[in-house]
């Protein structure tokens, strides 16, 4: 049963896939900007990607996940599952998303979610595995996030996009090239997390470094 909901709750969001030229936003504040969803060009295949994976990784995973419940003597489908599918959902939101805040908070919600699935069903020595691995993403959230917020405050916005597919340009803001890179570092550090998320994240800051840079 914890399965079949896990499947729905990702399931859902084939949605996207025929919601090929989507952008729904709605304002936030005048430093952040607008919080919303979008599906273009960009991060189509990732959307496609992260949700036949996820998806995909249900049904095999009641056969991996049984046999490491046997070893482990005792076994909580539900809770796997729910952290499995916030797991899932929250990097296809990600790649959903407008506004670099936005990201980030998904980033993190993906973060808290896999480092518990690390530390309660990984193996060999899962508190200091998943201590570890909580320790060096949150370096790489520290990086990307004070990128984020210097954005905002120079600019008065942290929005990806000014219109459908079409990239803000943030020439004004102070120190670009420097800001850009620490965004990079912070996503490479983080981008252990889930490559397919760095992938898209990466091209992202790809795209935006020209008016960085203008």
């Amino acid at each position: 049963m914890s399965a079949l909901v896990s499947g729905v709750a990702i399931g859902v969001n084939l949605y996207f896939i025929l919601r090929r030229g989507l952008y729904d936003t709605f304002f936030v504040s005048n430093t952040i900007g607008s919080f919303g969803l979008t599906v273009n060009d960009l991060n189509f295949a990732f959307i496609v990607t992260i949700l036949v994976v996820t998806l995909s990784t249900v049904p095999y995973s009641l056969r991996y996940m049984g046999e490491k419940f046997h070893e482990m003597g005792s076994a909580n489908w539900g809770l796997y599952f729910g952290l499995y599918s916030l797991f899932s959902v929250s990097m296809l939101y990600a790649v959903l998303s407008t506004n670099l805040l936005e990201i980030y908070i998904f980033l993190e919600l993906a973060l808290i979610t896999s480092f518990l699935l690390i530390m309660l069903d990984g193996y060999g020595d899962r508190r200091r595995i998943s201590l570890l691995y909580f320790i060096w993403t949150h370096v790489g959230t520290v990086l990307l996030l004070a990128s984020i917020i210097i954005i905002g405050l120079e600019t008065g916005t942290m929005d990806i996009y000014s219109s459908f597919g079409v990239f803000r340009n943030y020439g004004t803001v102070t120190y670009a090239i420097a800001l850009f890179v620490l965004a990079v570092l912070g996503m490479m550090v983080k981008g252990a997390q889930a490559g397919v998320k760095f992938g898209y994240l990466t091209l992202t800051e790809r795209h935006l470094l020209p008016s960085l840079c203008y």
